[in-house]
């Protein structure tokens, strides 16, 4: 079931989740630390983002399939054809891990939480015509989406607990 959390944001359920997840966090356990998806002032513990554009990645063939099928509800909903993703990539966070506030490019920007608990803290998003800072109800296995222009970041994590998300962007053809 969908919910449209504002006129701007769904939230739905990957209803995979629990087939994905600890393949998931096996595949990002072993990839590397790597500094270059650091920037503008973040402090992101582990990312892919500079290979989000290649959909051959191990995690990214193993989940694709069942991950834009769990589109087809969003897509009839906004009728909408088809979904062409432009990029996909994850990002872990440990204690004051942050994505700091950004913009993305495309039609649309998701979060989908992989790894996340009461303990962390969600995805923040400034609502563009009330100028008011939106947190999204999640918990694990949710997906939300939304306008990629709508400004948005990670705060800081408070503990250390692990928080796992995997972020995408897509355009639609109608």
């Amino acid at each position: 079931m969908q919910e449209i959390v504002s006129y701007k944001i769904i939230k739905f359920p990957f209803k995979e989740h629990k087939k994905y997840k600890a393949k998931l966090l096996k595949h990002f356990k072993q990839e590397p630390l790597d500094k270059r998806n650091n920037y503008n002032m973040d402090n992101i513990y582990k990312c892919d983002f500079h290979k989000s554009t290649d959909p051959k990645r191990p995690w990214a063939e193993m989940i694709l399939p069942d991950f834009l099928k769990s589109f087809e509800p969003f897509l009839n909903q906004m009728e909408f054809k088809k979904l062409e993703l432009k990029d996909i990539w994850f990002q872990q966070y440990k204690k004051n891990s942050t994505h700091h506030w950004h913009i993305h490019g495309c039609s649309f920007t998701g979060v989908y939480y992989v790894n996340y608990n009461t303990k962390c803290i969600g995805t923040e998003l400034i609502d563009p015509v009330t100028k008011k800072c939106i947190m999204p109800d999640v918990k694990e296995g949710d997906l939300i989406v939304f306008p990629s222009f709508i400004k948005h970041r990670a705060p800081p994590q408070i503990t250390n607990t692990l928080k796992t998300i995997i972020s995408f962007n897509f355009d639609c053809d109608i």
